[in-house]
């Protein structure tokens, strides 16, 4: 972008070497599309400037989310289904049905049971009966 600063303020030169002054209409005209040209420049490079620092944000808050995605997340594979009464999509550990602790599974939007005493198939996401659960 200097470049164009550099342009701007050579044509500059240029204009006042040819004592082409302000006295004259042609003079004016030229003396302010300089000024003009010399304006843009500068806009031009503070664009450049907010873009580069721009891209420098989205960089660093990609890389947080992405850590913040990793520590939610840890990479764990979530059992997905959908709620037989209130018809939620619900995700939860498939963990919690291998776990001798837990008895049932609760529908967190209805409060409904979704996984009980019947044995539930992962694989289908019906229980033994064929129910979809």
């Amino acid at each position: 972008m200097d470049d164009l600063k550099e342009r701007a303020a050579y044509i500059r030169g240029l204009a006042e070497g040819l004592k082409i002054g302000d006295d004259t209409k042609e003079g004016r005209v030229l003396g302010e599309v300089i000024s003009l040209l010399s304006q843009i420049a500068e806009e031009i490079d503070l664009i450049h400037i907010n873009q580069a620092e721009m891209e420098e944000y989205m960089v660093s808050l990609d890389e947080d989310l992405s850590d913040l995605e990793s520590d939610v997340y840890e990479d764990e594979d979530f059992l997905e289904m959908t709620c037989p009464h209130c018809h939620e999509e619900l995700c939860f550990d498939p963990d919690l049905l291998d776990d001798d602790e837990v008895d049932t599974l609760l529908c967190p939007a209805c409060g409904e049971t979704i996984y009980g005493d019947e044995e539930w198939d992962e694989e289908s996401g019906q229980d033994e009966d064929g129910d979809q659960g």
